[in-house]
């Protein structure tokens, strides 16, 4: 076992301290045979998406994030998801969202581990205007050229 009664003393961060009041801590050396504390690079290895690209208002969009490597292995959350330029994250259940309007739809999510610098991968989908008119006239001449 390692004395560190000689070892110096070093200031650490002491969160709920008063102001001007610094912790002291005694470190000793490191083990040269001790791996570092430190992660490898996070790696995307799928992309994220939302499916489908392009839909109408009314349409489930599905909002799949992107497959990181790392280690230790990252969470990985949504940390930003607006339809036309505003926040609906609130809105997602379960993977899903459902648009209530048209916009461009952006989704941003971050991989963290603690170790490693986060990443952050985005995907889009653009959500246009149901035209209940255009859609009609469409059907209609369907049915008139099928009957």
């Amino acid at each position: 076992m390692t004395d560190y009664r000689n070892a110096p003393l070093v200031p650490i961060a002491a969160p709920g301290r008063a102001s001007g009041v610094t912790a002291l801590a005694r470190i000793g050396h490191l083990r040269s045979d001790m791996p570092a504390l430190a992660g490898a690079a996070l790696a995307i290895v799928a992309p994220a998406r939302i499916s489908p690209a392009a839909g109408v208002t009314g349409t489930v969009f599905s909002l799949i994030p992107p497959l990181i490597e790392g280690a230790p292995r990252p969470s990985v959350s949504l940390t930003v998801l607006t339809l036309g330029g505003v926040d609906v994250r609130d809105q997602v259940v379960a993977g899903r969202f459902t648009a209530p309007s048209a916009g461009a739809l952006l989704a941003t999510w971050t991989a963290a581990n603690g170790l490693a610098e986060p990443v952050t991968a985005t995907a889009a989908a653009v959500v246009a205007d149901y035209a209940a008119g255009a859609f009609s006239g469409a059907f209609s001449a369907a049915f008139d050229r099928a009957g």
